[in-house]
């Protein structure tokens, strides 16, 4: 139709990873230049920017990057870009299977070390681990030293046996999302202008970014044991909560020079959150080569409980076929005593014409029923679709 216009918003276009690479071939250094992924040492998720690494012998080596962190946020002032610069220095073998590093990172908002940036974050940390044929651990603390926190700390261990058996547990204390400065579409004037004419203080950021960091904590157990040759037993448990958010307060002036305060609530705690499951995993035990899993899981918190029950099962036949069956069903319930229903049975068939070309189709069926106070609404679905796969080479 005429009337039709085209929308006037920009393209999102975002890059996740752009960079080029060199590495001796002994791996005794490696730089990295563009825009690539933080893994360790305190550098951000994602930057655009370079690291740099250097083996001084077997056992030690060093690492060093510089950049500004990506993020994909709209809105803010640009003069608010952030700059980061991190080290670290990692133990990369010793004889009882120990690893481990140390580092430290340092970010700035509006500029960088020489350019007069303001100071966003401070952080030192540990990382160390241990691998043996039966045993790993696995542990990391991080503390930022302009706010006094601890922003993590997290403990995993793993152990099996010959017998067959697997134990797990974690414990896992952190800051999410971690404290940083929030800048983004509060102000249409840039840090430095807002500290020169006192509109704001860093302090009142600085106190902000602490009650918008919830604490998180979350301890998880589990074991697995064979019963047979062809039928495994797993459960675990699950402790987690999140610590309610403080209240936020900015200050400001208006035109007149008057103090504007605003302060905003936040969540408050979510309480202990409980999960259980237990879970069979057999194969060859109906058919050949089939393989089923059966789960149970329930959980439980201050407003809901909820269970769930699902089965899938894997079947390969006449060598270029395979089939999968899976069937769930959930419950639901909260303490506004409403209820929630699911059922889900799905099949899908897989057939192989060769290592290039392969035919697939799925069907299934979705039903959901609700269940409040005052209303009861059903919700039924079937879908089905087929498609192939074509692979060039």
């Amino acid at each position: 139709p005429a009337n039709l216009k085209r929308s006037s918003q920009p393209n999102d276009n975002r890059w996740n990873a752009v960079y080029v690479e060199q590495s001796a071939r002994d791996r005794k250094y490696m730089f990295r230049l563009g825009r690539q992924s933080g893994s360790s040492g305190g550098m951000p998720g994602r930057f655009d920017g370079v690291a740099a690494g250097y083996s001084v012998n077997q056992m030690w080596r060093l690492n060093a990057a510089v950049g500004k962190p990506v993020e994909y946020v709209s809105g803010g002032n640009p003069a608010d870009a952030k700059t980061f610069y991190s080290g670290s220095i990692d133990l990369t073998r010793l004889p009882d299977q120990w690893s481990g590093s140390a580092y430290g990172s340092v970010q700035y908002v509006g500029g960088g070390y020489k350019t007069g940036g303001i100071r966003e974050r401070t952080a030192l940390g540990l990382e160390a681990h241990y691998f043996d044929q039966q045993r790993s651990y696995m542990t990391q603390v991080e503390l930022d030293t302009i706010y006094h926190v601890i922003n993590l700390a997290t403990f995993q261990a793993n152990w099996s046996k010959e017998t067959g058996e697997n134990y797990y547990m974690t414990l896992d204390h952190r800051r999410s999302p971690p404290m940083a400065l929030n800048l983004q579409g509060q102000w249409t004037q840039s840090l430095k202008e807002l500290f020169a004419t006192g509109s704001i203080s860093l302090q009142n950021l600085r106190n902000n970014a602490v009650a918008l960091s919830p604490i998180s904590n979350m301890f998880a157990v589990g074991m697995s044991r064979p019963y047979s040759s062809n039928l495994r037993f797993a459960t675990d448990f699950r402790l987690s909560n999140t610590a309610g958010q403080g209240a936020s307060i900015t200050t400001t002036k208006d035109g007149g020079g008057a103090i504007i305060t605003d302060t905003q609530l936040a969540p408050a705690s979510s309480g202990n959150q409980y999960a259980w499951s237990a879970q069979a995993i057999g194969n060859n035990l109906l058919f050949d080569n089939d393989l089923g899993i059966a789960n149970y899981s329930y959980s439980s918190s201050d407003t809901s409980k909820g269970h769930n029950l699902s089965f899938s099962q894997v079947v390969t036949f006449k060598e270029k076929w395979r089939a999968d069956t899976s069937l769930s069903l959930s419950k639901s319930s909260s303490n506004n005593d409403s209820t929630t229903t699911q059922l889900r049975p799905s099949l899908t068939l897989n057939y192989r014409k060769n290592d290039r070309l392969s035919f697939s189709g799925e069907a299934g069926v979705e039903q959901f029923r609700s269940v409040a106070v005052n209303s009861d609404s059903k919700t039924f679905r079937k879908y089905f679709f087929l498609g192939y796969r074509w692979d060039f080479r």
